[in-house]
């Protein structure tokens, strides 16, 4: 009984309060663009969020919704691939690419990251994901090596 109502409160308090929310921004080099990586909570207790990715620079913002981090997914890898071409790679089955000059974001099909880490030849910059603090920020590639976002597996 006890732990009903106390799942009872802690629902009514969320719908009221709203849920946690993180934000973390990385400037992409070379551009007046930055890239914002935003979660929120989507669950009253479990730590699934809705993700969205905001693009914004030169008095504007384009908006992207990305695949919901359902437990385990916040991870978005961000990947030079030319001096104004970017590439975000997360969960889910699409990338991003932004140009840097325009701000314009492309979303297109990417099934999985098995065959290789990271788009063919691009440079890993770094990721938006929790720390070791679990604080939510962008992680340079200086303070932490790349991991992949699918778990894959080798079958021989």
């Amino acid at each position: 009984m006890r732990l009903a109502a106390f799942v009872v409160v802690a629902i009514v308090a969320w719908l009221v309060f709203g849920g946690t929310s993180y934000e973390a921004w990385h400037a992409l080099p070379g551009s007046r663009y930055r890239l914002v990586i935003s979660l929120a909570q989507m669950h009253p207790y479990l730590a699934e969020y809705e993700r969205e990715l905001r693009v914004e620079g030169n008095g504007r913002a384009t908006t992207l919704h990305l695949f919901p981090d359902t437990g385990g997914y916040a991870l978005v890898n961000v990947y030079s691939v030319s001096p104004s071409s970017f590439v975000l790679r997360t969960m889910g089955n699409d990338e991003y690419v932004i140009d840097s000059q325009s701000g314009q974001v492309q979303q297109r099909r990417h099934l999985s990251e098995c065959d290789g880490p990271g788009p063919r030849n691009a440079a890993f910059l770094g990721a938006f994901d929790f720390d070791t603090a679990r604080r939510w920020r962008f992680i340079s590639a200086d303070e932490r090596a790349e991991r992949l976002v699918w778990a894959c597996e080798k079958h021989t």
